[in-house]
Order: structure tokens, then sequence, then C-alpha cells
């Protein structure tokens, strides 16, 4: 894993909260947001935006030009072949997407998700040339440690990878489950913990070309202070519905990174 931190991540999952039509105004209007910030700022950083799966095709002529960048929230297990209603591969490399959400809790919890189906869904993705984001995360019931379960998870994901020899840059979202939703984010030594752990494992390993770390979980602006100089970015969600609140968010980096020259 190289040492070099990249600029800011910003990630959006919008999940399926909007329709297509609401998905379209939301990207054209975040677009705008960026564009703004980057005159008004020297930050370099990354925004990525998942729409909701049937929106994919249509929204994905909005992303050449816009300054952002297209992510699917899911994939499929296999290349091709008989899995109706799954989301291919293939066609989200065709499309242009950039990046694939992998492993969220809602698919571990309401979808039944195993390890051994992320780590598939990771390997296929990987194979379509598609950076995955590895969701990790522990949840209140867990008897393990969050560093030691979050590591875990990410070991599972990585596991074809390692066998097959092939590398890959990731993103890792650490989301606690129950911050997801919740009125406020993780205790910030825990997050640091966490955090710390999965770097750690991430350096050197053998299936990882380079990683960052970005947090979710009633993340906004009011985190980036704290975690700032611990995280990569932030993975956000019903916060910056409103995308003047995704400018918030990147108002409060370019505060943090004045304080730190």
């Amino acid at each position: 894993m190289t040492d070099e931190r990249p600029g800011v991540l910003l990630f959006v999952s919008l999940k399926t909260y909007f329709g297509y039509q609401q998905s379209r105004d939301w990207i054209t209007d975040a677009a705008q947001v960026v564009s703004d910030a980057r005159s008004a700022f020297d930050l370099p950083m990354e925004v990525a935006v998942f729409p909701e799966v049937a929106s994919l095709s249509g929204v994905a002529p909005l992303f050449p030009g816009s300054g952002l960048v297209l992510g699917a929230q899911d994939v499929a297990p296999d290349d091709s072949g008989p899995q109706t209603g799954e989301v291919s591969a293939r066609v989200l490399q065709e499309i242009g997407c950039t990046y694939v959400e992998i492993g969220h809790a809602e698919r571990r919890l309401r979808f039944g998700e195993s390890d051994e189906l992320i780590a598939q869904k990771l390997a296929n993705a990987v194979e379509h040339g598609l950076v995955p984001l590895i969701c990790v995360g522990e949840d209140s019931d867990s008897s393990a440690s969050a560093a030691e379960l979050c590591v875990r998870q990410l070991e599972s994901a990585l596991a074809p990878l390692v066998a097959s020899g092939k590398r890959t840059r990731v993103v890792i979202a650490y989301e606690p489950v129950h911050a997801i939703g919740a009125s406020e984010s993780a205790p910030l030594e825990h997050v640091f913990e966490v955090v710390s752990a999965l770097r750690e494992r991430a350096d050197g390993h053998p299936a990882i070309s380079q990683a960052q770390v970005i947090y979710g979980g009633s993340a906004g602006p009011v985190t980036v202070p704290a975690l700032s100089s611990a995280i990569d970015g932030l993975f956000l969600g019903r916060f910056v519905h409103d995308p003047k609140e995704l400018r918030r968010v990147i108002d409060a980096y370019a505060g943090a990174a004045r304080a730190e020259r």
C-alpha cells in the first residue's frame, strides 16, 4: 500500500431515496456545488456518487466533465449467466462506473449476504476494472472487538484476490452499524482505533496496491475537524440530500486543511 495520502474522498450513496428524475436533478446540483467549491478552494478531492441502481444507465451521461465520479451500489457475484435481477460488472464498467460498493451492512443484514458472497462480488468487480468500496463495520451484538471484526471482514473480502495473485486499489468504508442513520457518529477514540487497525492490515497486504479509509455513520461537517487527520474522507448519506449540505462538508475540509498549514 502506498503511503501517499490522496485528496479528500467524499462518497455519497443515494440508496433508493430518490426517483430517477430526482437523481438527475441532485447530480446536476451537486456537480455545480463541487465546481464552485473547487473554484473557491485549493482542496484536492474526489466526489463519487452511488445512485439508485435502475437509474445508473440514465444518469451516467451526466458524469463526464461534471467533476463527479460514478459508482454502483451493488454487483453480481458472477461474470454472466442466469442471474436474474442482478447487476453485471461488465455493464457497470461499460456505462462508466469507477467504483462499486460491496458488503454494506444493509446487504448483510436485510439480504443475507455472506462473507463468501461478498468475496465473490469483489473478485468479479476487480476482474472488470472496478475499484471496490469495501464496507466493514461491527454491530452492537458482536462479541469480538470492533477492530478485530472489521479486519476480519476486510481479509475475507480480499481472500479470492490473494489466492489468484491479483492486486487492486481499494477504498475501505468503516461504518459501525449502530451509527448508520443515528443522530451522532461513533465515539472518536473508537473510530481511531478501528481505522488504525484497518490501515495496519492494508499496509503491505498482498492483494492491495493502494488503500484509503473513509468513515460513514452519521457523518457530516461536525465530524471533519476531529477525524480529518485519521481518515481519507467520508461516506455520506441522507445528510447531503440537500446538495448545499455537501458544500458545508467541503467547506469543513477546506477549513481543516488551512488549520494544518
